[in-house]
């Protein structure tokens, strides 16, 4: 196995938070301390603390991915003490102060790195090149080894930062996971300089049934979000009749201000499909994309389909990793054909 095949089986860290990076007290080896809520199979398939370390690194990086203008804005203190933001009303801003950054694009191997080239000629070991991307920096790292060991059962920063879908049972839960997302709605927006739209101002969100009357919604969603295919089967008329055919396995997360996240499903009696999967940009990254599939799966699961499939633009890195994460299988025995009628 190589080491990109390695990485690539945890899908490229996506969606953790991490806590803290830098050397190890011993300065060979480099360790990026994260949470996660779900787990992996590598990572003992439940949430806590983890350390992922790289060894043998003479070479890194990190550079911001905040915008300058995300930087001005929050330039004081204000920023990096999550309380005192609080207190002085949530002014606009980078909220340094949740002490997290969510890894997103996540973990990429560097193929044909120029570093790793020279520093395995230097030290006579193999050596490679990632980036790890989340909205608050870059780092690059020139490595030999990984290695990823659970450190504790327990999660204090993340689940309070991700977007909650469900409804809380209570008022006051209610009121705490609409701080915790308006927390988590900063950081995104600020960070990679989206703008802050009505649709984002109560981040209440639940999923429901996609409807014909959501129809103009979200052919609007989808011409928006890079990587659909749109073509005349979309057609307002077209989409109805799949819907009548496939009640009730569609899917829309809807916010207060509209919805921000859609997706269609059905089947012919004996395969699944999943088409047009898409989030706004501005909600991503917390977890609204998984729920989505996670519901049309077991909207197709309940009437006796076993399998489903989808279709993915070879340019489409990102659904790539996304479908490989939520353990969905790459057939590169088959092609892909069509016909206009």
């Amino acid at each position: 196995m190589t080491m990109k095949d390695k990485l690539d089986e945890y899908g490229g860290f996506l969606d953790v938070g991490i806590l803290s990076h830098g050397f190890a007290p011993h300065m060979r080896d480099y360790d990026i301390v994260f949470e996660a809520l779900c787990g992996k199979e590598q990572w003992a398939d439940a949430k806590g603390t983890y350390r992922l370390r790289f060894s043998h690194c003479p070479e890194t990086t990190t550079t911001t991915t905040v915008e300058d203008a995300g930087w001005r804005k929050a330039w004081p203190d204000t920023f990096i003490d999550y309380s005192k933001w609080l207190a002085e009303g949530e002014p606009e801003g980078f909220v340094w102060g949740a002490c997290c950054s969510t890894a997103y694009q996540g973990l990429r191997y560097i193929d044909d790195s120029p570093r790793a080239k020279r520093w395995s000629e230097r030290l006579g070991s193999p050596m490679h090149e990632v980036s790890v991307a989340t909205e608050a920096f870059e780092i690059r790292i020139v490595f030999h080894d990984f290695t990823v060991t659970k450190l504790d059962d327990t999660v204090r920063v993340l689940d309070k930062v991700m977007f909650p879908l469900k409804p809380p049972a209570d008022e006051e839960g209610g009121k705490q996971a609409a701080a915790a997302v308006r927390l988590r709605w900063r950081l995104s927006g600020t960070a990679l300089g989206a703008p802050t739209d009505t649709l984002m101002q109560n981040p209440r969100v639940q999923l429901r049934p996609l409807t014909v009357a959501d129809i103009p919604t979200v052919l609007a969603l989808w011409r928006s979000c890079e990587g659909v295919g749109m073509s005349e089967s979309d057609a307002p008329v077209h989409l109805a009749t799949f819907l009548a055919r496939n009640p009730g396995m569609s899917w829309t997360a809807v916010a207060e201000g509209g919805v921000v996240g859609a997706v269609l499903s059905g089947h012919d009696g004996r395969r699944g499909f999943l088409y047009h999967l898409a989030v706004h940009p501005t909600a991503r990254r917390m977890g609204i994309g998984r729920q989505l599939v996670d519901e049309a799966l077991r909207g197709l699961k309940s009437v006796g389909i076993l399998k489903c499939q989808i279709v993915v633009f070879q340019v489409n890195d990102d659904a790539r990793r996304f479908w490989s994460r939520l353990g969905w299988t790459l057939r590169e025995d088959l092609y892909a054909y069509s016909k206009a009628l």
